[in-house]
């Protein structure tokens, strides 16, 4: 037996090995967790990539469905089991359709409901992911695109009362020529012009293009001003950005910002900081930074922080002290101090020179693509007044005339008549049946014909679509219709108008007149744009539209100007073939397009503008009419849409 001498330590030599160990199984587990929470990183990082894909994979098949519902057949006849394949960067998409469930016979809405497989492999990650999608599609119409602008002028615009727009976030006017503003504009949030932009009184526009100069005078001011020309501002208003691929000017007001790709002339109060490609000349006020490629001349006892320029830097006093530093690659009558560095090396970052904004394009407006839309049509047949009658309920379709009977020494004016005498008295039928005028008095007419002119002069007609060959002169009166002219329209002094789909169910099709009802139109409603049964207006572009003028006679526009009197109220897109002009106060509700096709000229606005596109009514799209983007006018079916209903992984 050993004595204990000899085992010392065993014990301590053990408890080394057993902490060993256990260190080790620590160090072990510690490494095969990173090594899994690696592996867990790499598979999330993997499944990301593919689940992302997937999802815009659901949003593909989307649009795809969305696409062939336009062709009820073609959706209809889906089958199970097609296949879509997309490639898309790293992913590769393919859709797989495993149900398709067809509407009841009783269903009105016709509701296709589509399920289907997305499967997404991203190449780069190595992944792949699978979803079911279910869909509920719409056979219709085909979307209309977006109209960029709620006002689009295709000549030059001179504005010189105020222009305010309110409660439309892309409130875009659109300008193919030069646009002069006067007075003062609120409500804007660009101003593009193809050519020269000048602004003057007190307006503030969020951003401001132009393909030519760009001039600020009064106390005009701008967030964001951009053109390929020069832009000189006089104005003593505060704008923000200032960018040109020419020259900067500025002689009065506070630019933050002033970029330029050629010379930059600096007085005016405060300026942030100013980049010039060429030279720069700093006459007075206050710079935060001034850079410029070419040099910098300080011209009098201003102050600035810094002066960088790759040439020299002149100085207005070799006592002067208004500045933090000058750096330059030469000095000239600077102050010889440390703040002054030459030669020295600075670097900068010079804009990207702008491109030509292009107008959107130009719409054709043409009245006689509205005829068969109309529900009433008149023209002048003779010495007879002549109405075209269409899908109007109470009447039946054909041709009648306008036409008076006497009775009791007073005249019933303007009835519709089978057939007239030369003096415009009904012949058939014997008895006053329907009319769809009514007159300030019984023994008063309200529409007219003379010299290719047509006048409204009464309290209202019957609702719907009205077509006039030739100029229409809209004297007086409240109307609930969609004007169609082939030629020019005008407006007297309060004169409202408001179109089919901006007055709505009620009014069109109930015929429940808010102001100035009567008896005589009652059941006269639009059969071709009333759905009795749903209890709503049909899906129709025409009623959108106020007023629409101007028609083309071979190849060429005739008329296409529209002139607003005094207080006019247009609830409805206003759209020229040619000019709009506005010689009073006058408020629009919906989108302005001046097609310019016909001569040349101005589009001028003497008075106030109001475009109100506030709490816009339900069905009314003041954006989307015929010639821009819509071909369907009247009795259209529902737009074709397609949305995800459910989605889950599988």
């Amino acid at each position: 037996m050993r004595s204990p001498f000899y085992q010392r330590g065993a014990a301590t030599v053990l408890i080394v090995l057993i902490t060993a160990f256990a260190l080790a199984a620590i160090a072990l587990s510690l490494i095969f967790s990173v090594r899994g929470n690696q592996d867990r990183q790499v598979a999330v990082h993997a499944a990301t990539h593919s689940q992302a894909g997937a999802w815009s994979g659901v949003e593909v098949f989307r649009r795809y469905l969305e696409s062939i519902a336009v062709d009820e057949h073609q959706l209809a006849s889906l089958p199970k089991g097609k296949k879509l394949d997309v490639e898309l960067g790293d992913n590769e998409l393919t859709a797989t359709v495993v149900n398709v469930l067809h509407p009841a016979s009783d269903d009105q809405d016709k509701i296709y409901e589509i399920t289907t497989d997305i499967r997404n492999r991203h190449e780069g990650a190595r992944s792949a992911t699978v979803v079911r999608a279910t869909y509920s599609v719409s056979p219709g119409t085909r979307r209309s695109p977006d109209h960029d602008g709620v006002i689009n002028l295709y000549d030059d615009l001179n504005l010189s009362g105020d222009i305010d727009i309110k409660g439309k976030d892309n409130s875009k006017i659109n300008v193919d020529g030069s646009a002069t503003l006067k007075g003062s504009v609120s409500g804007i949030e660009s101003l593009r012009a193809t050519k020269d932009i000048e602004i003057s009184g007190s307006s503030r526009v969020g951003e401001v293009f132009a393909n030519g100069t760009l001039k600020l005078s009064g106390s005009a001011s701008v967030m964001k001003g951009s053109a390929l020309g020069d832009i000189t501002t006089s104005s003593g208003g505060h704008s923000g950005e200032l960018s040109t691929n020419s020259n900067l000017r500025i002689t009065n007001g506070s630019v933050d910002t002033g970029n330029a790709l050629g010379l930059i002339e600096a007085g005016g109060d405060r300026h942030g900081y100013l980049v010039a490609g060429k030279t720069t000349t700093l006459n007075k006020g206050i710079t935060g930074i001034s850079n410029a490629i070419g040099d910098i001349s300080i011209r009098s006892w201003l102050t600035v922080n810094e002066v960088n320029s790759k040439a020299t830097v002149t100085c207005h006093s070799e006592t002067w002290s208004g500045f933090g530093s000058i750096r330059a690659q030469a000095v000239n009558n600077c102050p010889r101090n440390s703040k002054v560095q030459a030669p020295k090396d600075v670097i900068f970052q010079l804009m990207t020179e702008l491109q030509p904004f292009d107008m959107p394009q130009r719409p054709t407006v043409d009245a006689y693509k509205f005829k068969e839309a109309a529900n009433y049509v008149f023209e002048f047949e003779g010495r007879k007044r002549r109405v075209t009658v269409k899908s109007v309920n109470g009447l039946a379709d054909g041709v009648y005339y306008l036409g008076d009977y006497k009775r009791d020494h007073r005249g019933r004016k303007d009835y519709l008549c089978s057939s007239v005498d030369s003096n415009s008295r009904c012949i058939e039928p014997v008895e006053p049946d329907r009319t769809i005028c009514q007159g300030h008095a019984s023994e008063q007419g309200c529409i007219t014909y003379k010299r290719n002119e047509w006048t409204l002069a009464g309290k209202n007609l019957a609702p719907g679509v009205m077509w006039f060959e030739g100029d229409l002169k809209i004297q007086n009166g409240r109307y609930y219709n969609t004007f169609v002219s082939t030629r020019s329209i005008s407006t007297g002094g309060e004169v409202a108008v408001s179109s089919v789909n901006y007055s709505g169910y009620k009014i069109i099709c109930a015929v429940q007149y808010p102001r100035n009802p009567t008896g005589d139109f009652a059941d006269l409603y639009p059969s071709n744009l009333c759905d009795m049964e749903k209890g709503s207006l049909k899906n129709n572009a025409v009623g959108n539209i106020g007023l629409l003028a101007g028609g083309i006679v071979d190849g060429e526009l005739q008329g296409g100007d529209i002139k607003l009197g005094s207080q006019s109220e247009i609830s409805g897109s206003v759209i020229a073939g040619n000019l709009l002009s506005s010689s009073g106060d006058s408020t629009i509700r919906g989108y302005i397009s001046a097609a310019g096709w016909g001569e040349d000229g101005k589009n001028e606005f003497g008075n106030d503008i109001t475009l109100d596109l506030n709490d816009l009514p339900e069905g009314y799209a003041p954006g989307e009419v015929p010639g821009m983007g819509e071909e369907c006018t009247s009795n259209c079916d529902a737009v074709a849409t397609a949305k995800a209903k459910w989605v889950r992984y599988l």
